[in-house]
């Protein structure tokens, strides 16, 4: 796998006891893609309804360690999440 910010390859997560938390973590995957509402009758009750937000064309944005600590990168990761509706609340 390699950064989708800057293509250096990532090594997977390393769990050992020489590290002080326990493991090193080289690289973080946030999935994306457009939403599409869905709604669907709970399985355990049907009278009531779930509403939930389907994520469509799924693509994964790979950050190693280095470009996550890059201001211009972490605007760009929050962009991912602007996208997000907000929902609503009866009454609000």
């Amino acid at each position: 796998m390699y950064c989708s910010h800057c293509g250096r390859e990532v090594s997977e997560t390393i769990h050992s006891k020489k590290y002080p938390e326990g493991f090193r973590v080289d690289y973080y995957v946030l999935v994306t893609g457009q939403l599409a509402p869905r709604v669907i009758k709970n399985p355990k009750d049907e009278s009531i309804q779930i509403e939930f937000f389907k994520v469509e064309n799924p693509r994964q944005v790979i950050t190693c360690c280095d470009c996550l600590q890059l201001h211009d990168v972490q605007e760009k990761l929050d962009q991912a999440f602007l996208s997000i509706p907000e929902v609503k609340k009866n009454g609000a």
